[in-house]
């Protein structure tokens, strides 16, 4: 079982929806920090589950804070490496723990290769299908295939080798991510993920044409999302 402190802790980390406001991020890091200082004190093994949730949520934290000013994976990779492997060694059939898979949905984008974020979106998606009769998952759902497309995105750009037809899967997901707001027209979470969406469309299509008001209709929502989201043009299209 999770222990409350810890809870507290990821409740306030998964609050703050998104590496924008990366202050907020680095104050949830220094609390896990000083969440496992005291733990070692009386559990030494990283087989501990709330040993190694807060361990893993460290490592998110810190590839999400380079994945915010480098778009180049590689290195948001080495950070994230130990936890995507082992949930890609986690059987499909698995009970889901739910704050492994939201930090599961919340690190697809930063996979090694596009083909590793297949599998793990694949395993993300039985996951939430698994909780719907528990929880409401439709803002999971959202962030997973919102972060899905910021992956496609990054494989047209980076990537080597690739093996899957990145417009045919990039279409999909964006038509996924528009019936699921479709689906739920009040949710104002959802929304910012199709608006974010939107500028990763026109960047992926090359289509400058009025993408920086689309970045401007974020301001809504955060100054700083905003501002994440011109530089992430600026660094697509800078060629």
């Amino acid at each position: 079982m999770v222990k409350p402190r810890l809870t507290r802790i990821v409740e306030e980390l998964f609050a703050i929806g998104g590496n924008y406001d990366l202050a907020k991020y680095m104050e949830v890091r220094r609390k896990l920090v000083e969440f496992l200082q005291e733990e070692d004190h009386v559990i030494l093994s990283d087989d501990d589950k709330n040993i190694r949730l807060a361990k893993d949520l460290i490592r998110f934290i810190d590839a999400d804070i380079v994945y915010a000013r480098e778009t180049d994976n590689r290195e948001v990779y080495s950070h994230i490496k130990s936890f995507l492997k082992r949930m890609m060694d986690k059987a499909e059939s698995s009970n889901w723990n739910y704050d492994e898979l939201r930090l599961l949905v919340s690190s697809i984008h930063m996979t090694e290769s596009i083909e590793q974020a297949e599998t793990l979106f694949s395993k993300a998606n039985a996951g939430i299908i698994a909780f719907k009769r528990r929880r409401l998952t439709h803002y999971l759902e959202g962030a997973l295939v919102c972060n899905m497309i910021a992956r496609i995105l990054d494989a047209k750009h980076f990537d080597d080798d690739v093996t899957i037809n990145l417009a045919d899967k990039f279409s999909s997901m964006v038509i996924w991510l528009e019936n699921l707001v479709d689906n739920h027209k009040n949710s104002k979470y959802l929304e910012m993920l199709w608006q974010v969406t939107k500028v990763r469309r026109a960047i992926f299509n090359k289509d400058s044409n009025g993408i920086f008001e689309l970045c401007d209709s974020l301001a809504q929502y955060d100054e700083r999302l905003k501002q994440m989201m011109i530089n992430e043009v600026d660094s697509y299209l800078a060629d």
